[in-house]
């Protein structure tokens, strides 16, 4: 009976410790974090699904408010610009097929 004790107890302990080290693993600035740096750097939309959550929960943790917010604003507007920017080309077999297409559409209006 006093073996299964000591068993018990050390297999308690073997997993407490790791999880205090994990614990003091944790970043203590969470609006610095390596999720928020990406999404800074990259864009919101570089982000998978799982970095997108912790995106998010990383932002309504953060104890400064005005950073986070200074922070999402400037991720969304990075990301416009990089929309807008992408959205600006215009070429390739499908354009080839759309002036093609506004071409006939306008010569069959005029004739």
């Amino acid at each position: 009976m006093v073996k299964v004790k000591l068993f018990i107890r050390a297999f308690i302990l073997l997993f407490w410790i790791p999880l205090d080290a994990q614990e003091n693993n944790k970043p203590t600035n969470l609006c610095n974090t390596e999720v928020i740096q990406k999404g800074q750097k990259f864009g919101y939309r570089s982000l998978n699904f799982k970095e997108k959550i912790s995106f998010n929960r990383n932002l309504k943790k953060c104890k400064n408010r005005l950073l986070a917010k200074s922070i999402k604003k400037e991720v969304n507007l990075n990301q416009l610009k990089a929309d807008a920017e992408n959205s600006k080309k215009f070429a390739g077999k499908t354009s080839s097929c759309a002036y093609c297409v506004m071409a006939l559409i306008f010569y069959f209006i005029l004739v």
